[in-house]
């Protein structure tokens, strides 16, 4: 069989960048850095930032796609969301109810869209971000939302110290495992 060789896809300004996030769109590749977002169209030739409409600085610590909308999660500014392909952003905090909230996973099934935050949980949109509501029954208190993951019918995240089990469609249970 053949052999896959990993190539160095940065350039000088993306070298010391600290990667938090990886989105596709098309063949646009887009990575969430502890410096902003950054876009490279040319398979990491070049790169650069993408953030009109973003807080100065920000430190983007998620991402996601849904078609040609790409949101960013970030440490102390919520969620944003662009559907010009970066180059604008707006924010999608409706309902968030922390001032700093820090976005650390995203995830989306169908139009229903999950964000798992630093210390507030799970909330949820059923409008593609335009609002968003706590869903924290049966969590750890004041969890670090880390990870999603769809396995059959549930969601599964993990915390800190915690993986749960929610939201079965089948009977709406949820299970906490430590």
């Amino acid at each position: 069989g053949g052999s896959t060789q990993w190539v160095d896809a940065n350039s000088d300004d993306t070298k010391k960048l600290t990667v938090n996030s990886i989105s596709t769109i098309g063949g646009n590749v887009y990575a969430g850095t502890d410096k902003g977002m950054y876009l490279t169209r040319n398979d990491g030739g070049a790169w650069s930032i993408c953030g009109n409409g973003l807080p100065a600085s920000p430190k983007v610590l998620c991402s996601m796609v849904k078609g040609n909308t790409l949101y960013a999660g970030l440490e102390t500014s919520g969620i944003f969301e662009s559907s010009s392909y970066g180059s604008t952003w707006s924010s999608k905090n409706s309902g968030l109810k922390m001032a700093k909230i820090h976005v650390l996973s995203m995830y989306r099934e169908g139009n229903v869209y999950f964000a798992g935050t630093d210390g507030a949980g799970v909330y949820i949109s059923v409008d593609k971000g335009a609002s968003w509501n706590s869903s924290n029954f049966g969590l750890p208190a004041k969890g670090k939302i880390k990870t999603f993951i769809k396995k059959q019918n549930h969601l599964v995240l993990k915390t800190k110290w915690f993986l749960c089990l929610c939201g079965s469609q089948k009977s709406g249970e949820r299970r906490i495992f430590n």
